[in-house]
């Protein structure tokens, strides 16, 4: 089969099907979107009533983004186990500084990726929120949640974004799309999301 061969056959194949979750601690204030992407691409919104639908939505796609840290910071389980367990605190500190002098963020409330792709996309001042000390933890207990019920029917879905599921940032993928500012946490006229910017797909639990 020649070269060209196999790309007609790939175009004659199904068109991929991807999901994004806009995930919120309660069912009312989270959004499903699914894409067909055929030659005319189909663009559904889905229901979004409770988990059954959330898992349904992710069952019936190749991919998945989902809008909601998967993980927690190193440092801060740490010094959760270190406090229950009564032994020495670890010590606070700070990730390596920003390229412009300004510190990097706090290991206990942030993962390594929150500080790498605030540094990476040109977030500008706003800071992605922390999972460990905002209301942010919510949605990540919801998220692990989905993702061991989904891991249930089969293996764990890894959390490095090699998955069928993976986590998003979409405040900084519209930076790095050039649809935002740095400054911006939001496009133009549409409302500000509570959560506000956070994670690129990498690996959440560092």
């Amino acid at each position: 089969m020649t070269a060209g061969e196999r790309a007609e056959t790939a175009v004659q194949g199904p068109p991929m099907v991807t999901a994004g979750i806009d995930l919120a601690g309660y069912s009312g204030t989270t959004g499903v979107c699914r894409v067909t992407w055929a030659e005319e691409p189909v663009i559904e919104f889905l229901d979004a009533r409770n988990d059954e639908d959330l898992l349904a939505a992710v069952r019936s796609a190749d991919k998945t983004g989902l809008d909601s840290p998967i993980g927690w910071p190193v440092a801060f389980t740490a010094l959760l186990a270190a406090h229950q367990a009564g032994t020495k605190l670890p010590e606070r500190s700070r990730y390596v500084p920003h390229s412009d002098g300004r510190d990097g963020l706090r290991r206990f409330t942030h993962r390594l990726t929150d500080d790498l792709a605030w540094k990476r996309t040109g977030a500008g001042k706003r800071r992605p929120l922390s999972v460990a000390a905002d209301k942010l933890g919510v949605v990540a207990m919801r998220a692990v949640d989905l993702l061991e019920r989904l891991a249930d029917e089969g293996p764990a879905l890894p959390r490095d974004g090699s998955g069928s599921v993976v986590e998003v940032y979409p405040a900084f993928a519209l930076i790095q799309w050039g649809l935002a500012r740095g400054t911006a946490t939001r496009a133009p006229n549409r409302p500000h999301s509570p959560r506000g910017p956070r994670s690129s797909p990498t690996s959440p639990t560092v």
